[in-house]
């Protein structure tokens, strides 16, 4: 769920994987137990960008991805939730340890503006 966040706040997508291995269909799993959820994300962060469109423009670009199984708006959430993932997966990579992975999160935090607050 953070990685579509992510994904859609750095406008950062990856392509879908084919691949048929046993990760790939856990991911598929995944998508499909979260779809629901991931799209009211994708929704909410859509709605809450302050891009040089339209409201109807911006409101069109939501609800573009409907609640049918469409390919489309698989493949468009899938991109972000992957794009998400490679920038998630290059802050914790070459972490060798506890610390380093702590460092990383308050990394993470920082970049992408939380406040310490938000988690209290």
């Amino acid at each position: 769920m953070t990685a579509v966040m992510v994904g859609i706040i750095s406008k950062k997508t990856a392509p879908v994987d084919n691949n048929r291995d046993k990760t790939a269909n856990i991911f598929a799993d995944i998508l499909a137990k979260k779809r629901d959820n991931l799209i009211r994300i994708y929704r909410h962060m859509v709605l809450s960008e302050n891009d040089e469109e339209t409201v109807d423009g911006t409101i069109k670009k939501a609800f573009s991805i409907s609640n049918s199984n469409s390919d489309e708006a698989e493949a468009k959430i899938e991109s972000y939730v992957r794009g998400g993932l490679e920038i998630i997966d290059s802050y914790f990579c070459e972490c060798k340890s506890y610390e380093d992975v702590a460092n990383k999160i308050m990394d993470f935090i920082d970049d992408f503006g939380f406040t310490y607050d938000d988690f209290e």
